[in-house]
């Protein structure tokens, strides 16, 4: 499996064009690349908010980042993972 690389930008592009072309489907998937490299960086709440909104089946099997940065978040009390 190839390794993912988040490339700053790249996840707001994303995003912006999937909201443009009206595919609101992939939309999680970019979300939880953002939520897994903050989570990475340190920065655990704006990641378990962002996560919270990511989580989707498709976005856990494309991003198995996902239910790692979910499952460290959930452990620490100080943290509320959002739910839409």
């Amino acid at each position: 499996m190839a390794s993912q690389c988040w490339v700053p930008g790249r996840t707001t592009d994303a995003v912006r064009y999937g909201d443009d072309a009206g595919n609101a489907t992939l939309i999680p998937v970019s979300l939880a690349i953002l939520a897994a490299v903050l989570d990475r960086l340190g920065r655990y709440e704006p990641a378990a908010t962002i996560a919270g909104f990511a989580l989707s089946p498709l976005a856990a099997a494309g991003v198995p980042q996902l239910s790692t940065t979910i499952s460290a978040m959930s452990r620490r009390p100080d943290l509320r993972i959002a739910h839409p």
